[in-house]
């Protein structure tokens, strides 16, 4: 298993029956070859909470909330991630952007918080190798399952702006005193 041990450095050693005894010894260097045999995972805790993002309301489109990552004890190409939103995202608010086995959680538009006060998103890691044979509807709005650790909450709070004019509720007001 190449993730227990990956090189091993065995001496050999040759002799002869003759006398005086002839001996050589060689040291032969074995480098275990990695295959995709992990998976990737969050480092995480089954009950742990969300974690937690926030944004400005009427932010345009391409801000930055953070990012998440996940790792896989595989090398190389057998170690590339890819991540999806699958729950939480019907509306298309946000989108990934991968890079580096991370993944940044970006917005695609601006959100009124008045509509929208928070999202609770659900976060997927996977192999990259896979990436090309699914389609990205086979995790639409699949339920969040704690106990896979593939899979991370992420809780997005919208901060409010002073974004509305005051208003009167009604157009006039009359008010009559007795006196």
């Amino acid at each position: 298993d190449r993730e227990m041990k990956s090189k091993y450095n065995v001496i050999i050693e040759v002799s002869d029956q003759g006398e005086p005894i002839q001996v050589a010894t060689k040291v032969l260097k074995i480098n275990v070859i990695d295959v995709d045999d992990e998976t990737p995972l969050f480092v995480r805790d089954i009950t742990a909470s969300p974690l937690e993002f926030s944004i400005l309301e009427e932010q345009s489109s391409g801000v930055i909330l953070g990012n998440v990552t996940a790792i896989d004890r595989d090398i190389g190409e057998n170690g590339a991630i890819d991540y999806e939103i699958i729950d939480g995202n019907e509306l298309e608010f946000f989108k990934l952007i991968v890079a580096n086995n991370s993944a940044l959680i970006t917005t695609t538009r601006a959100i009124d918080r008045e509509a929208h006060e928070s999202f609770l998103l659900t976060v997927k890691c996977l192999k990259m190798a896979t990436h090309w044979q699914r389609l990205k509807q086979s995790f639409a709005r699949n339920p969040y399952n704690a106990d896979d650790l593939s899979e991370i909450k992420v809780m997005v709070n919208v901060l409010d702006i002073d974004d509305h004019i005051l208003e009167f509720e009604r157009h006039s007001y009359m008010l009559g005193i007795r006196n």
